[in-house]
């Protein structure tokens, strides 16, 4: 049975092994994210919960302003060292210490493990400006019978994740003025199987979602 940690343990644990652990969902959402995001030269982009900054150097790359936020230490370690130049801030999404301004928010990954999503958007919406996006990514977790579910995701660890589905989701945009404007499924998919091979049973199954939402 897999040992619980709490989200922040986990992460700090998961670390230094991020960017090589196995994850198919990491896998299938990268092949999307920086498409939905088109052209970002010259744009003010943050990433709430960058990790290791795994987007970060990309999109300094293609010509962004970036700051990345992340709750914890570790990953942020992780993050400088690979882009020594990049504006890092630790923090909690629930208290940013941020006063807006962004053309692009990114969220991947991050939702699933809060609780109050309303909250959440609530706080990205304030940060973005009026004709920005926000791209959202999440673990599919609307299939779930309970409301907050222990989930192994590193190696014999746990932690707390929580459901929300995609009229949630949508709940959440319209409370806060934001509007989708484009949904993609992540499917594991034959390429996915073939290299994880004991999640063959996932093929042809929906195992997260990438959201595009613009603000009006």
């Amino acid at each position: 049975m897999a040992n619980y940690l709490a989200v922040h343990d986990l992460y700090r644990n998961w670390s230094k092994a991020y960017d090589s652990y196995p994850n198919p969902l990491i896998e299938l959402e990268q092949d999307v994210i920086p498409a939905m995001a088109g052209d970002v030269s010259g744009k003010r982009l943050l990433d709430i919960g960058c990790g290791t900054g795994r987007y970060a150097l990309q999109f300094i790359q293609r010509g962004a302003m970036v700051t990345g936020v992340d709750f914890s230490r570790p990953m942020l370690k992780m993050a400088k060292k690979k882009t020594p130049h990049l504006q890092l801030i630790q923090a909690d999404l629930k208290q940013l210490p941020l006063t807006g301004g962004f053309d692009l928010i990114l969220c991947n990954l991050v939702l699933s493990h809060i609780e109050d999503l309303f909250a959440a958007i609530s706080e990205i919406s304030k940060l973005v400006n009026p004709g920005g996006a926000v791209i959202i990514s999440d673990l599919r977790t609307d299939f779930w019978l309970k409301k907050n579910k222990t989930i192994r995701i590193f190696k014999n660890f746990s932690t707390n994740a929580y459901k929300h589905t995609i009229n949630d989701y949508h709940a959440a945009f319209r409370a806060n003025n934001l509007h989708l404007k484009q949904f993609k499924k992540l499917v594991f998919n034959l390429k996915s199987a073939r290299k994880h091979k004991k999640l063959f049973y996932l093929t042809g199954f929906t195992i997260g979602y990438v959201l595009k939402i613009k603000k009006e």
